[in-house]
């Protein structure tokens, strides 16, 4: 891979205003609430998300919104849920699901359940500009607590893979094994599934795309998840570490309050 290259489409974005209503406090603090609670009903194992292809248990959502919560790869497959359900006939945005770079890491590309994700007349990728891969990287081995969260975009566009990283650069070692083993994966089922496209992916490059850096090792995830719902291949849009509180607030509600969710969550919370 050759060294890293600064885009030439990356431009700063306005700020984005991350404002809360009552209403999103409301269910936020309910959350928050049921930490610790069990003898009233709040059991941490209560079904609260109940999508047609995921789901989450409260337990789950409370140590995602409390201060410094991390992001477990249920909520993180609900997320992406949402996100791809905003799209419509001809979309140009696709979120694969996390486990997809998971079994890529191991170069797993056999696996029925990451072909399933390529499959032409499934997902119908060249067809979409962006392709977001979500990836959560163990930083130190045996520990499961050193997850950290990260995006590689496939731009057919712009006709390269991007590197989204809130933490580092493409000088670091794992950082840049991981991405050739992602992206060594991606083209091998590109191949596959999409050799006989208009799209060939085998010469893409790396673009280390300059998004804001974290200055703690906690919230990667919730750069992760913006990073999903914001970027568009051009323009990086900015937020503070002060704004996190209020975006645990809004994602809390929206993941509630999607129109897949057939969970008795208000029942739970109260």
């Amino acid at each position: 891979m050759n060294a890293a290259l600064q885009s030439l489409y990356a431009e700063a974005a306005p700020k984005i205003p991350f404002k809360c209503s009552w209403g999103v406090s409301k269910v936020y603090n309910d959350v928050c609430m049921c930490s610790g609670r069990s003898a009233r009903g709040n059991n941490r194992k209560a079904l609260v998300i109940n999508y047609k292809s995921t789901f989450a248990v409260l337990g789950d959502l409370v140590d995602l919104v409390k201060s410094e919560g991390r992001l477990k790869n249920t909520i993180a497959e609900v997320s992406i849920n949402v996100l791809n359900g905003k799209n419509k006939r001809g979309a140009t945005r696709f979120v694969m699901p996390l486990y997809v770079t998971t079994l890529l890491q191991n170069n797993q590309t056999e696996m029925a359940s990451v072909k399933y994700a390529f499959q032409k007349d499934r997902n119908k990728l060249h067809h979409r500009q962006l392709i977001f891969f979500p990836v959560i990287q163990q930083l130190v081995e045996n520990n499961e607590h050193s997850g950290h969260y990260f995006f590689i975009v496939l731009n057919l566009r712009n006709k390269r893979f991007e590197l989204l990283d809130s933490l580092r650069t493409r000088g670091d070692a794992k950082l840049e094994d991981c991405c050739n083993k992602i992206m060594a994966g991606i083209k091998t089922l590109w191949g596959i599934h999409y050799g006989d496209t208009n799209h060939d992916i085998e010469n893409y490059e790396l673009v280390d795309i300059g998004v804001a850096k974290q200055t703690n090792n906690h919230d990667c995830d919730f750069h992760m998840l913006l990073h999903a719902e914001f970027w568009d291949g051009h323009y990086v849009y900015t937020f503070k570490e002060k704004d996190i509180s209020n975006i645990r607030k809004i994602l809390t509600h929206k993941w509630l309050n999607h129109f897949e969710n057939d969970a008795d969550w208000e029942s739970i919370l109260n």
